[in-house]
């Protein structure tokens, strides 16, 4: 089954929904929410959500403004913190911790493909990547260094150019559609020190032909690789303790090997939505 790129953006709303169903317990078959994420990959369409909102504007963020730090998305329990005013250097807008002693990437300003992210600015560390931060950008690749943690929700959503992302050891939290609709992404590789792969977090790579999980992964949620309709090759560990059923849903190019990996873990895997 082909379903049109277009669609993609419509996709990760219902996958939004499949969650909000029940989907996020690793239990059989839940025909509501599989309804639901058919029914919009087959005529769903949504404007408004190819154009991201851009949550980090112009403005300065000063303490107590920001209702988008990171943290504040449905897959983590990370309290709300005050940023520092934002400043600029030649291609990220950036803030300084609310303790003094990091650094976060607010916005991507633009000006070059490869990107290299710097570990270190104003003399401190770089240890977060904000919401949205490289979203709908032409960026072709992404080294991130290996002095960030934290990568928010959406930061590299529809990225449609980027064809590589180097994830360091360091990373330990990925956030909800990280890496949504970046449809030239051709393989990815899942550090130790991440615990979870959001829902939605690669949904829409619709050029991703390889995964490779580091050991330390124990759940895989809704939709993480929805309509990934290139991914051949998934390797992971042995261990993994909660696949949910829908993670590789619309992933019709599996290898049999990596269906049999993913069965082991989760007997009830759809890889389809026939």
């Amino acid at each position: 089954m082909k379903i049109k790129k277009a669609k993609i953006t419509a996709l990760a709303l219902a996958l939004m929904m499949a969650s909000a169903l029940g989907l996020t317990a690793c239990s059989g078959d839940n025909d509501d929410a599989q309804d639901a994420v058919r029914d919009v990959l087959s005529g769903y369409d949504d404007p408004s959500a190819a154009n991201t909102p851009d949550r980090n504007d112009d403005t300065n963020t000063q303490d107590g403004e920001n209702d988008n730090t990171p943290g504040e998305n449905n897959n983590s329990n990370t309290p709300s913190v005050d940023y520092g005013p934002a400043t600029s250097t030649e291609y990220f807008k950036y803030s300084v911790g609310p303790y003094g002693n990091n650094i976060v990437i607010e916005k991507f300003l633009g000006g070059i493909d490869d990107v290299v992210i710097p570990a270190v600015i104003d003399d401190l560390p770089v240890d977060k990547i904000y919401r949205n931060a490289f979203a709908n950008s032409s960026v072709t690749s992404v080294i991130i260094p290996d002095s960030v943690t934290f990568i928010d929700a959406q930061a590299f959503e529809n990225c449609q150019s980027m064809h590589s992302v180097t994830i360091p050891d360091s990373v330990t939290f990925l956030g909800p559609g990280a890496f949504t609709m970046c449809t030239s992404l051709l393989n990815v590789t899942i550090p130790g020190g991440i615990n979870i792969i959001p829902a939605n977090t690669f949904a829409g790579c619709a050029s991703l032909e390889s995964v490779t999980i580091m050991s330390g992964l124990t759940v895989i949620e809704p939709t993480a690789f929805g309509l990934c309709e290139s991914l051949v090759n998934v390797m992971m560990p042995n261990g993994i303790r909660e696949i949910n059923p829908y993670a590789f849903v619309a992933c019709e190019n599996l290898s049999n090997e990596s269906k049999q990996t993913i069965l082991a873990s989760q007997p009830n895997a759809v890889f389809s939505l026939e």
